[in-house]
């Protein structure tokens, strides 16, 4: 009886893999079968085929890009809502925000209408610091996206909104602050970071056992011809026991 349940529950495990396995295929089979309509002109069905693909949660976030792009590049030869294209874009930006076009294989005013919907979703901003080369992270309010050079850098491609920056170097206070990305501009920002200050006890200590230290060449040096060291024999006996 164990052994046949274990054999079903295989079977099962199986049985969904290999579903997932033909669904993912299939989505991806109809990304291809859209694209390739687009290019021999039949849009309409390319909108069918990659609005199908685009119904499965299955596609990675390059192949959402993809299948936004080419639906929206196939909505706009069909002459279709405007408004509807451009989300497509959105949506593609959104799947992949560094992702771009090929300028030399899109068609121009394709092209266009992408770069248009990216400048207004997208912007960035410049960082600079003194010291230079310190570590900068730029964070989005929600933790999901995350970024990270050394200054001097260019952190582009950010949607609008607020982030969160930090510069940080050994041996300098780490600089952070909430800084405002505008759509279609990159923004400036230098930071110029502050040495750390040591605390007032290990100023204390160091300055406390230097001075102990000159102290002692102090006695060593100007007492010891004075009272020289003393022998073995000069030296105090112990106490006899009572």
């Amino acid at each position: 009886m164990k052994t046949a349940k274990i054999a079903l529950w295989i079977l099962a495990i199986f049985g969904i893999a290999n579903a997932r396995v033909l669904s993912q295929d299939s989505t991806e089979s109809a990304l291809s079968q859209g694209i390739a309509y687009f290019y021999n002109a039949n849009f309409e069905m390319a909108i069918q085929q990659i609005r199908s693909a685009l119904e499965s949660d299955s596609l990675a976030g390059s192949e959402q890009f993809t299948a936004n792009i080419y639906l929206a590049f196939s909505l706009i030869r069909q002459q279709a809502d405007d408004e509807e294209a451009e989300t497509c874009f959105e949506r593609a930006i959104a799947a992949q925000p560094d992702a771009g076009l090929d300028a030399r294989i899109i068609p121009p005013d394709l092209y266009d209408r992408f770069q248009t919907v990216r400048r207004r979703s997208l912007g960035g901003i410049y960082i600079d610091s003194d010291p230079m080369y310190s570590r900068a992270v730029v964070i989005d309010t929600t933790g999901q996206r995350f970024k990270e050079q050394v200054t001097p850098a260019i952190f582009d491609n950010l949607f609008a909104g607020s982030y969160y920056v930090m510069v940080e170097r050994e041996k300098y206070d780490d600089y952070v602050d909430l800084v405002n990305i505008t759509a279609g501009e990159i923004d400036t920002l230098f930071v110029a970071l502050k040495e750390k200050k040591k605390p007032f006890f290990n100023n204390w200590w160091a300055w406390g056992s230097g001075f102990a230290v000159a102290a002692i060449l102090f006695m060593v040096d100007w007492g010891g011809e004075d009272q020289p060291a003393k022998t073995s024999q000069e030296l105090p006996v112990p106490p006899e026991r009572p």
